[in-house]
């Protein structure tokens, strides 16, 4: 799975030769990002990443509202997505890999009602090792779901 946060320094890169990237300069010298099906790419969808505002997403100051969040998944043990439904998501990294979190299981300490970067802690269930959450940024699918994931 691909996946993306917004942090504009991640999406830094230069296209050096078009072809490198499959993509075709139209008859005006654009590039082309658009597939042969008419869909736009996934280059064109990672440029829109820049423009996503993380408040959109109820992150104000590395912080949302626990009352917002559905669920909370951890793909690996370092890095979660966070469901806050009506098709929002955010990614949830830690500062350093929890080793277990994700097929452990957790619980998490946190200030105010709110789960805030470098404040907020994941414990991994039956082990004393806390986790210091180091971000929290809106998450966008940047790959095509196939119809049988969906």
């Amino acid at each position: 799975m691909l996946f993306a946060s917004v942090n504009s320094s991640a999406l830094e890169y230069s296209i050096e030769d078009e072809s490198d990237w499959g993509l075709e300069k139209d008859a005006e010298g654009s590039l082309n990002t658009k597939d042969a099906e008419g869909s736009v790419s996934i280059l064109e969808r990672m440029h829109a990443i820049e423009g996503v505002d993380p408040k959109a997403y109820g992150v104000r100051r590395g912080c949302v509202s626990l009352s917002r969040i559905k669920h909370i998944r951890f793909q690996d043990d370092q890095n979660a997505i966070i469901d806050l439904g009506r098709g929002k998501k955010l990614l949830l990294r830690l500062h350093r890999e929890c080793t277990g979190i994700k097929d452990k299981g957790f619980e998490y300490e946190s200030r105010r009602g709110q789960l805030c970067a470098k404040f907020a802690y994941f414990n991994v269930i039956g082990r004393s090792m806390h986790c210091t959450l180091e971000s929290i940024t809106p998450y966008v699918n940047i790959e095509d779901v196939k119809p049988e994931e969906k």
